[in-house]
């Protein structure tokens, strides 16, 4: 969906599974508008999911590659604040080991 008239701005709403790591198993949900015609974009994350849940933060984005007119490479750069859960449910336990054993490898 073009999202201006004058240049190739696009609506975008994309879901991100993170498949390794600290937060394995989270997602974000990045809604905004992506105007190619900016090197970096700043994009809104709108939505976490797992680990991420009750984060907040948005993503800097860019054309890494130009694969063909319809298909293009991204380098996606998140930025985010994780609050440190309360472990008063197993959930929150859960998450408070995992975002601990992350922290101590730092």
């Amino acid at each position: 969906m073009t999202g201006s008239m004058r240049r190739p701005v696009f609506v975008v709403s994309v879901t991100l599974l993170l498949a390794a790591g600290p937060y394995n198993g989270s997602t974000l949900v990045v809604a905004d508008r992506d105007d190619t015609s900016e090197l970096v974009r700043e994009l809104a994350v709108v939505s976490w999911t797992g680990v991420l849940w009750r984060a907040e933060g948005h993503v800097l984005w860019s054309t890494a590659k130009v694969e063909s007119p319809l298909h293009a490479v991204l380098e996606l750069d998140v930025h985010a604040s994780v609050p440190v859960p309360r472990p008063t449910s197993a959930r929150g336990k859960a998450a408070a080991t995992i975002l601990a054993s992350h922290l101590t490898e730092l």
